[in-house]
């Protein structure tokens, strides 16, 4: 599948196979000029340090399975496996377009994300409510 956008935004899809009903992310990075794309591409590239949250959750990252298989800028984490957490609540959403990205999603997609992808590779995990 091939789109040309015409203005910048998150377009979602679905997959034409019918067989295989995942919702697909389809993201359009348009800019104005190649600075500033090579401005947001740097940015992609680097941990939200000064974020509070993500300096209480960095630990738990490091010290769980997750970086098995999800890579996090600027930690230890460098799994493959599944998509890149750096940035993750800054997405519109989570698990390909299924749930919106809040916080409250994060935590119920983390529990059981079977409840909204079916199918989906990641193993239920039950942090506790500091986690």
């Amino acid at each position: 599948m091939w789109i040309e956008p015409e203005r910048t935004g998150l377009f979602l899809g679905q997959s034409p196979n019918i067989a295989d009903p995942t919702f697909v992310d389809v993201v359009a990075r348009l800019c104005d000029t190649p600075e500033e794309f090579a401005r947001w591409l740097q940015e992609q590239k680097t941990l939200a340090a000064s974020d509070p949250a993500v300096a209480a959750g960095r630990p738990h990252i490091e010290q769980t399975a997750c970086i098995n298989c999800h890579a996090v800028n600027g930690t230890v984490g460098t799994g493959r496996f599944g998509p890149i957490w750096t940035h993750l609540i800054d997405r519109d959403t989570l698990g390909s377009g299924v749930p919106r990205t809040r916080p409250e999603n994060l935590r119920a997609w983390i529990k059981a994300p079977g409840q909204f992808k079916p199918g989906v590779l990641m193993p239920a995990y039950e942090p506790d409510d500091r986690d």
